[in-house]
This record gives C-alpha cells, structure tokens and sequence, in this order.
C-alpha cells in the first residue's frame, strides 16, 4: 500500500527545506541523475519529498518540459503538506513565464486542492484568454463556477466546449445543470 503521506521526519526536512530556502523544496545532491522516472517512482511509494526534489532539478533545466516539471513539483509539495510552498513555486514560474497554460492551471488546482476556490478562477479565466480552445481548462472553469453558484457564468463555458466538438458526455452533463440551476 502506498504511504499517503510522509513520516514526521521525512515531513519535518520538507518544512526545514521550506524555511531554508524559500520554496520548499530540498535541492537533489547529484541533480544530473534527476529524470521524470525518478519522480514519479519516488512520488509511487510515497516519498513525497523526494518527489519534489526531482522535478524542480527537471524544472530549473528548463525547456519545454520545464512548465510540466514545476506543476508536478508543487502537487508532490501538496502531499507533503506543504500547499503555501507549493502556491509559491507556482507563482514564482509565472513571474518568469506568464503566459504558460500548464503553470496557471496548475496553481489553480493547488488552490481548489488547497479549498482557495474562488482564488482558482482567475487563473483558469487567465489560461483561458491564452488558450480559449483548451478543453480541459473549460470544463475545469465551468465546473469551478457551477461549484461556486455561479450557473450563468458556466452556461457560456459548456457552450463553447460543445462547439468544440468531441464524444465525451459530461460538457453535457455540466451544461443541464447549469441551465436547471439557473431556472431553465
């Protein structure tokens, strides 16, 4: 059974790391043997802190999987209980690469993991304006705002992703009921 979170000890150095550095995550003695292998096995048997120091080794070399690398980094901080550094590493890479997708909805998901949901919408509204065909980023954003009670503000969303096309039944699901909720 994998380990949901992390031992006292184990907990205590991802915190130390934390304070120490600013964001929480402890930097890998031999970061040239970083890959995402590593990470996700670390992150399989629960090792959350390793995990997180893998990817952000995988973030700071940058390229294109550089955006991909932050987000999971922050999710391994999540469950290592540590969501404010996991928000900060985010916000950091979006002072650096505002307009990366990948980033504006992963600190939108470490907000709503986090029960900042309200704090979410603007960054998935943002991934939007960069991306308006982003499916998954729709759906996200209309689901976010049907959670919110905000009916008519998700009827629009669900629309444009049935314009979009595709087989999946949920646009269509979520879009019922918006338009119940709102009375229609």
């Amino acid at each position: 059974m994998t380990q949901r979170f992390l031992p006292l000890a184990a907990l205590a150095r991802t915190l130390a790391a934390c304070a120490s550095d600013d964001l929480g995550v402890r930097r890998m003695a031999e970061p040239q043997k970083a890959s995402p292998a590593l990470a996700r096995a670390a992150g399989e048997r629960g090792d959350w802190s390793q995990s997180a120091s893998v990817w952000y080794e995988l973030a700071l070399r940058g390229g294109d999987g550089a955006a991909a690398a932050y987000v999971q980094c922050a999710f391994a901080l999540c469950e290592a209980g540590a969501p404010a550094s996991a928000q900060r590493l985010l916000e950091r890479a979006l002072d650096a690469r505002p307009d990366q997708v990948a980033l504006l909805e992963g600190l939108a998901e470490v907000m709503l993991r986090t029960g900042f949901r309200r704090a979410a919408e603007p960054q998935l509204e943002r991934a939007l304006e960069l991306d308006p065909d982003r499916v998954a980023t729709l759906l996200a954003l209309a689901r976010l705002r049907l959670e919110l009670g905000l009916e008519l503000g998700a009827d629009p969303l669900h629309e444009r992703r049935l314009a979009l096309g595709g087989g999946d039944a949920e646009p269509w699901l979520l879009l019922a009921r918006a338009r119940r909720a709102a009375g229609d």
